[in-house]
């Protein structure tokens, strides 16, 4: 059974766009609650930026870094995962392109048929929100790896949140407008072809389900050029080209004789980000009177 994964993300735990006492409050809980069930926990802090859009008068945003918003993404595809979300969020549409509401969308709609999601709400309390997950553990929220809720959907179709497919008639209407397994061609014309040969060794979980090892999608390039984004890299598909994409947003350039698609840039990596300590209390040294330890 893969690893249980909990992931907080959060703001800064102080500072002037810091979390609230109830927020901090609300995560140390979760913190504890997953320590004593011996899950993992990982955090991922949300930094605040400006709008480089003019017509949004310099409105600030909470938002993932790309590396951060992809790590959070890989992370929840190698086990079960919870997300847990204080302060809002919005990850990248085009890592390349500047910050703005519109080159952004909501970290839920990232995640969502991925992973349990719950955002703070500041009464539920945390053992339910845990009750909640144990119940979602107990069984797969997608049908197979055909299923269109196991697409990277950000990068599929970023105009446009499908916020209804746990329903059959919502996976329906996705298939009127994208294709079904066999002939899903996204918003940029785009043909994402299922292979019959898989490359990698690693088996990736959708919503508990596993994953065929190495399963991804040929994604071929549309009849004029055009451009796929990742959470940290974009490619550029020259008509012909073609590149592999897995489930979790990993991009890998064409490796047989057909033309591949090319990388055209990455997100600058941030600094790496001190590791936060999971709150257990530690015993401190004390001095002696002679001020020996």
């Amino acid at each position: 059974m893969p690893n249980v994964e909990v992931c907080i993300v959060a703001p800064p735990r102080s500072g002037t766009d810091g979390c609230s006492p109830l927020q901090l409050e609300w995560i140390d809980k979760i913190r504890r609650l997953a320590e004593d069930r011996s899950q993992k926990i990982s955090v991922f802090r949300t930094v605040t930026r400006t709008s480089e859009r003019r017509d949004e008068s310099r409105r600030r945003i909470r938002v993932l870094d790309p590396w951060e918003a992809d790590r959070l993404y890989k992370l929840i595809h190698r086990g079960h995962g919870a997300v847990f979300l204080a302060g809002g969020a919005r990850v990248l549409v085009d890592p390349l392109e500047p910050v703005s509401s519109a080159n952004s969308v909501a970290l839920s709609r990232v995640i969502r048929y991925k992973a349990f999601f719950r955002t703070f709400d500041g009464s539920t309390p945390v053992s339910d929100l845990f009750q909640e997950f144990d119940a979602w553990l107990e069984s797969e929220h997608v049908e197979s790896h055909r299923d269109c809720r196991v697409l990277p959907m950000h990068m599929f179709s970023p105009s446009r949140d499908w916020d209804g497919l746990d329903p059959a008639s919502g996976r329906d209407e996705f298939a009127r407008v994208h294709g079904k397994a066999g002939s899903l061609v996204d918003e940029k014309d785009r043909p994402w072809k299922q292979p019959s040969a898989y490359h990698g060794q690693e088996a990736l979980h959708v919503a508990n389900h596993p994953l065929p090892q190495g399963y991804h999608w040929d994604v071929n390039a549309a009849r004029t050029m055009s451009r796929l984004a990742s959470l940290v890299e974009r490619w550029k598909f020259a008509p012909g080209s073609y590149a592999n994409v897995s489930p979790d947003g990993h991009v890998r350039g064409g490796q047989s004789s057909g033309v591949s698609a090319s990388r055209d840039g990455m997100a600058p990596r941030p600094p790496e980000p001190k590791t936060e300590a999971k709150s257990k209390s530690r015993a401190r040294r004390r001095r002696r009177p002679d001020g020996k330890k």
